[in-house]
């Protein structure tokens, strides 16, 4: 635990003072100023859309307070345990397999959020839609943007940019090649699709530090890295065991012989 403490230090400092801003600061500067409202902007409400845009009330401790609180606890938690499973035995792998199907379930939720809008599926998926922060609509005039489980498209694309870049490097240096490939194709395809700025951005820059590795593959050709190694020794192994041959150790084990043996 107190690796993982120490890996996710700068993390632990911002969840820290994000809860006690959470919890502190409402009470603190009550009444003080304006806000936007999260919950409740109903447009009778306010009379026409642009009130309720443009609508503020004073600010105060709510139970959104607590939400946040729990969400950037929970947030840390995460990150503490991935820690500490990928520094166990075959982490490494289970890293990769748990985004792989992480690409997959955002793609096809996103796809879905289109194609079955307005149907059981959709009232399925707004279950986890939990955020209602978003002002605008996603759609206009027929014309339906992807949002999968998330409030608004700008967020879906987010949190997607990152897990196609994870995927699509992963299948670049051959690491688990048969689920992230097809877990890169799916979620690229679906962040093409989306309508976002935020995925169009994320996929240009991806693209545009993938491009000189692939006309110049000596200098710019990415470096093997424990994945890479990891994922070479399995594929290795299996051919040794079709043949009926004894497998040789692995790469880092080897390793690790020479420094005893040193």
């Amino acid at each position: 635990m107190r690796a993982a403490v120490e890996g996710n230090a700068w993390l632990v400092l911002f969840v820290a003072y994000g809860i006690l801003a959470a919890l502190v600061l409402p009470r603190l500067f009550e009444g003080a100023l304006d806000v936007t409202p999260l919950r409740g902007q109903l447009r009778e409400r306010y009379g026409s859309e642009t009130a309720r845009i443009l609508a503020a009330a004073p600010l105060r401790f709510t139970a959104q307070n607590l939400t946040t609180a729990i969400y950037m606890a929970g947030t840390l938690g995460m990150a503490l345990a991935a820690h500490a499973v990928v520094r166990m035995p075959r982490g490494s792998e289970a890293l990769v397999r748990t985004g792989a199907t992480l690409a997959l379930v955002h793609g096809i939720t996103g796809f879905a959020s289109v194609a079955l809008r307005d149907t059981p599926v959709d009232t399925a998926l707004g279950f986890f839609r939990n955020g209602a922060y978003a002002q605008l609509d996603h759609r206009w005039e027929g014309f339906v943007r992807m949002n999968g489980i998330w409030p608004e498209a700008s967020s879906f694309a987010a949190f997607g940019v990152g897990w196609f870049v994870f995927n699509f490097e992963c299948w670049l240096r051959r690491v688990e090649p048969h689920l992230t490939g097809p877990a890169a194709l799916v979620l690229g395809l679906a962040l093409l699709a989306s309508t976002s700025t935020t995925a169009y951005v994320g996929l240009a820059l991806s693209g545009g530090v993938a491009r000189p590795r692939r006309d110049h593959p000596g200098p710019h050709r990415p470096r093997p890295t424990g994945l890479a190694f990891a994922g070479r020794d399995r594929r290795r192994h299996r051919r040794q065991r079709a043949a009926g041959a004894r497998p040789a150790p692995c790469r880092r084990d080897a390793q690790t012989a020479r420094a005893h043996d040193s």
